[in-house]
């Protein structure tokens, strides 16, 4: 295993480097490990008349393995780039050298390979068989404690986690604070929470169809970390410790309730989970561009396939266009200018705002409507009771019957389908805690749901590229052909949309100046 280590003779040695280690950034930033050490390692070449050529710091401790340390790395470079010096390494403890049996040999050889001799403050290397026990045993013990403290850490990370608090890696839209009573525990981080909250809300509603757009939602925000993939985002859309639940399947933690306050709710959470792992959709195109919001969303007059977009170069500038690429098609490769397309589209937007007579129609319909869903808002919170009481029955018997069994597969079906019912239990108790009634009152709702569809063209002219593409997958569910001559044709609208446009269309006629009800003479009048 060993080899005797050949070096220069002591006389020859007469430059040092110094080697100094702790074991995390934060020792470098709140201690004084790293200058202690370089300080004690310059007196003892002082005193050896050694002199000190570098000195090599180390913030990383590498789980025992020194070719994981930065600083280790660099010294054996450094020696590598100086074959014809004999140098002696200086360290102030046999624990900073390699807290690993086999890596500490290794390292001793791969010195040696180098000429290079070791030296520690505390600890006389000697290359005598009995020398050689010794030195096995320190960094035998060294290892032993380095693998005593990663138990004791990860022991005490998950009795934390079973007490309700992550303490895991940091996550987007978190920081840890310590808080009186609770130690360190997340709380929401500012801006990047509001983020976060935006995109996962967003992706639950529709306004986000797919992980990417979520992806370049967040990378559009100044607050977000940049390499953000499309990955990333469906990771944040999977985390369950936005709505307050810790998984961690490789500590035995599903849905463990958390004491740190949720960005989204479970219902939003579940909602997005069965989203994802609903129907697969098409790949978003990577190469979306900002200068064609109608994408997909317009189709050709003669094919009425959807068209794509373009860009072709002039004299001074690029000019976009939308055109239909679909083989065989008479108006293949024929462009339409952008704007030609997109003025269309803002006027055929403009002809859907609702007359101010049948805003008042429409409340008087909505709010019959209001009233029924809190009635049977009620009802589902009694379902919601009745359901937690059979659960919580069910349940108590799978414990009975897991307490009873010996046979090792029963014991893990039966504990899968109590970790089934527990996530059950925990969405069903989430939306039994949340409030029936609406976060805002009817009046305050209808005015908001009126004001939108009323004024839908100023999103489209004045959003952004991700507000206009949400407007139109609300309005358009299917491309609308689009003639040169005459603009949109029949425009299949969503169905508020579509309704809108057809009473407008019929409003003079149904609807009098008089107002909603027939106007009377003054001889009907009381």
């Amino acid at each position: 295993m060993r080899k005797k280590y050949e070096g220069s003779t002591r006389s020859e040695i007469t430059k040092a480097l110094v080697y100094c280690r702790v074991s995390t950034v934060k020792q470098t930033v709140v201690g004084t490990g790293l200058q202690t050490q370089e300080q004690r390692c310059r007196a003892y070449c002082r005193d050896k008349g050694y002199e000190v050529e570098a000195v090599f710091p180390d913030d990383a401790s590498g789980g025992g393995d020194f070719m994981a340390r930065p600083g280790m790395v660099a010294l054996l470079s450094f020696l590598d780039a100086n074959p014809h010096t004999n140098y002696v390494v200086v360290f102030d403890d046999l624990k900073r050298f390699a807290r690993d049996t086999i890596f500490h040999f290794n390292l001793r050889q791969a010195l040696a390979m180098r000429k290079a001799t070791v030296e520690c403050l505390n600890f006389r290397f000697d290359d005598t068989p009995e020398g050689e026990f010794v030195e096995t045993v320190f960094a035998a013990q060294g290892q032993l404690e380095r693998k005593q403290n990663a138990r004791q850490t990860l022991q005490k990370m998950k009795a934390r986690t079973a007490a309700g608090y992550y303490c895991r890696n940091k996550v987007w839209g978190y920081r840890y604070k310590k808080i009186p009573g609770n130690g360190k525990m997340l709380v929401p981080d500012g801006a990047r929470a509001t983020v976060i909250r935006e995109a996962i809300e967003g992706f639950a509603s529709g306004r986000f169809e797919t992980p990417a757009e979520v992806a370049r939602f967040l990378k559009a925000q100044p607050c977000m970390p940049s390499g953000i993939t499309r990955q990333r985002a469906t990771d944040v859309l999977r985390r369950s410790l936005y709505a307050g639940y810790i998984t961690l399947p490789s500590w035995g933690f599903h849905m463990h309730p958390a004491k740190h306050k949720p960005l989204i709710s479970l219902a939003t959470w579940q909602k997005v989970q069965d989203k994802l792992d609903g129907k697969k959709k098409r790949p978003a195109r990577s190469d979306i561009n900002e200068l064609f919001p109608l994408r997909n969303f317009v189709a050709c007059e003669c094919c009425g396939r959807a068209m794509t977009g373009g860009q072709s170069k002039g004299r001074n500038r690029k000019y976009a266009y939308y055109v239909c690429q679909t083989k065989g098609c008479d108006y293949r490769n024929k462009s339409i200018r952008t704007e030609v397309v997109e003025s269309a589209f803002s006027s055929l937007i403009r002809t859907i705002r609702p007359a101010p007579e049948l805003i008042n129609a429409a409340k008087d319909m909505f709010a019959r409507i209001w009233d029924n869903r809190a009635a049977m808002a009620e009802h589902r919170q009694a379902e919601m009771n009745a359901a937690l009481a059979d659960l919580e029955a069910e349940k108590s018997k799978m414990i009975k019957r897991l307490v009873a069994t010996n046979n090792a597969s029963v014991i893990a079906a039966y504990e899968e389908e109590i970790e089934k019912m527990d996530r059950k239990k925990s969405v069903l108790t989430a939306r039994q805690s949340a409030r029936l009634e609406p976060q805002n009152p009817f009046d305050e709702s209808f005015k908001m749901a009126m004001n939108f569809l009323s004024n839908a063209w100023i999103l489209w002219e004045k959003g952004d590229f991700m507000q206009k593409r949400f407007l139109l997958r609300l309005v358009v569910p299917e491309p609308i052909r689009f003639c040169r001559e005459k603009g949109f044709l029949n425009p299949d609208l969503a169905l508020p949309f579509k309704t809108l446009q057809a009473l407008n269309i019929q409003n003079e006629n149904m609807v009098r100046t008089a107002g909603l009800e027939p106007a009377c003479s003054k001889s009907d009048r009381f």
